[in-house]
């Protein structure tokens, strides 16, 4: 026996088998309600089926069964009135052996059975009715959408990368929680933790940065900072070479570098968990909705890499002192 719950929609039917040893779990692939293949929501306890407003009928694949079960001959050469080419199973007299824990054969086809080799057809698999009871747990007035969002992001912890469906990131309030159908949820207010959040921005970095005008100087799962790279006139350091003991060789030895950008801080961030010495905690991602949120990810990254990867140059008068020389008149 089957036991649903399920919800009304004007759209269709949301349905949910329950299971107690285990909890709410969908069904399986195969399974179809009044003849109609379900869709997956955001819930994977939840499924969906179009245009139905009651459940009439429950029907899944039974399981595979053998037909035209036989003994074939193995030599064919051997064919004659008293060995038969095939002998259907049905057609066989056989008794229990003790000593060997097998059937022998009797009757007419006694002491032939090692000469035959065991065969059968396997029967496709044909749709069964299973039984079931169904409760309505109530009815959804109005436009809804279950649709589940694909939608998967990187998160770089411990110096590993993972990535993980949005839905797994998501979180609700209690209230949400309890008050909201386990597959509607995705039309409550959600957020991602300050945690998470701050692996997925440090993982997204991390994999779209220029290296070209922005470095990550701090990478931990404490604390995580960039700096630009901004283009400056260029110009040449030079330091000498000492000894071991700080005193300068008879000849002189020197060492030059050019030095074509400086660096400045561009972002830094922690999470509210480490809350780490001096670095800003990162608010978690939120949203009205699943789908609201989703947008607030993706805008997030799109604003924040924009900033991070556009180049930029010192003023070309002060070179970046931030001092004009005034004009002689």
């Amino acid at each position: 026996m089957r036991n649903l719950k399920y919800y009304k929609s004007e759209k269709g039917l949301y349905i949910t088998q329950v299971v107690k040893w285990s909890g709410n779990v969908a069904f399986s692939e195969s399974t179809k309600i009044n003849g109609k293949k379900w869709s997956p929501t955001t819930s994977k306890s939840w499924v969906f089926v179009d245009g139905e407003s009651e459940i009439l009928k429950i029907e899944d694949l039974g399981q595979s069964k053998r037909t035209n079960c036989r003994y074939e001959l193995t030599n064919k050469d051997l064919v004659s009135d008293k060995i038969p080419l095939v002998i259907m199973e049905d057609d066989l007299e056989t008794e229990e052996c003790e000593d060997y824990g097998d059937d022998i054969w009797v009757g007419k086809y006694a002491g032939l059975n090692s000469m035959y080799e065991f065969k059968y057809d396997i029967q496709k698999r044909e749709y069964e009715s299973v039984e079931f009871e169904a409760e309505i747990v109530g009815e959804i007035v109005g436009e809804f959408s279950s649709n589940p969002i694909d939608a998967r992001y990187g998160l770089n912890y411990d110096r590993k990368q993972t990535e993980k469906c949005l839905t797994d990131l998501i979180q609700y309030e209690e209230f949400e929680r309890f008050m909201t159908p386990e597959f509607g949820l995705q039309h409550r207010p959600c957020y991602i933790s300050s945690v998470n959040t701050y692996k997925m921005v440090r993982s997204y970095i991390k994999n779209n940065i220029d290296p070209a005008v922005a470095e990550i100087t701090s990478d931990y799962d404490f604390c995580f900072t960039v700096k630009k790279k901004i283009r400056i006139n260029p110009y040449v350091t030079k330091r000498e070479i000492t000894k071991t003991n700080g005193k300068s060789y008879a000849k002189p030895r020197f060492k030059e570098w050019t030095t074509t950008h400086e660096k400045k801080e561009i972002f830094e961030m922690t999470d509210k968990k480490r809350c780490y010495q001096g670095y800003t905690p990162i608010d978690g991602f939120s949203g009205n909705n699943i789908y609201d949120l989703k947008e607030n990810v993706d805008l997030f990254f799109k604003e924040l890499m924009l900033v991070i990867n556009e180049p930029l140059m010192a003023c070309e008068c002060c070179n970046g002192s931030g001092i004009v020389k005034e004009n002689n008149k």
